[in-house]
């Protein structure tokens, strides 16, 4: 189990089968968890910045400023993160090359309300949900590319498009009300 704390800011690793904790120090108060698919890494999103963690070594490897606040943030085995700024900048989300701190913006550059991420198991589809839809994107390392609206959902604003986890097995993506997306 992975976590990140606010006070004091602090990425922990918990084995509760072992019965122990290891941590590291964040330079920033963190907003998001990201952990790539086979659990060697982690990125955390701050207030204008992306840290990169060694979960093997606990090492923060680097700290990237960014140009927005991050809310939710997915880390791909390639190496790239995928992260939303606030939905009321009305700002697209972005990829960020998390060895060399590179940032870039959605290849269309357009506005989106996708707040929260699951990225699919090939790595090569981002899900995203805000704003009452639910949106699917092409990823092909740092290009971000809208593939298709998969629903909208008037009802279910508050509800259904908050955080959202992707099943470690199964081809699922359940939501924080408890829905479940195949």
């Amino acid at each position: 189990i992975v976590t990140v704390s606010k006070a004091p800011y602090r990425l922990r690793v918990l084995d509760p089968m072992a019965n122990q904790s290891s941590s590291v120090d964040l330079p920033l108060r963190p907003t998001a968890l990201g952990i790539n698919p086979d659990g060697t890494y982690a990125a955390v999103g701050h207030d204008g910045h992306l840290s990169i963690i060694n979960l093997e070594s606990l090492d923060r490897e680097a700290t990237w400023p960014v140009t927005f606040p991050v809310v939710d943030v997915v880390l791909a085995s390639s190496g790239w993160a995928y992260a939303t700024p606030p939905s009321d900048r009305h700002s697209c989300m972005r990829s960020v090359d998390m060895s060399t701190g590179l940032e870039l913006l959605r290849s269309d550059n357009a506005t989106d309300y996708s707040t929260y991420l699951v990225l699919h198991d090939g790595q090569d589809v981002l899900y995203g949900s805000g704003g009452g839809y639910f949106h699917g994107f092409e990823v092909d390392g740092g290009t971000i590319t809208f593939n298709r609206d998969l629903g909208f959902f008037p009802n279910s604003v508050a509800n259904v498009f908050g955080p959202m986890w992707k099943h470690a097995t199964r081809a699922q993506i359940y939501t924080r009300n408890g829905d479940v997306l195949k």
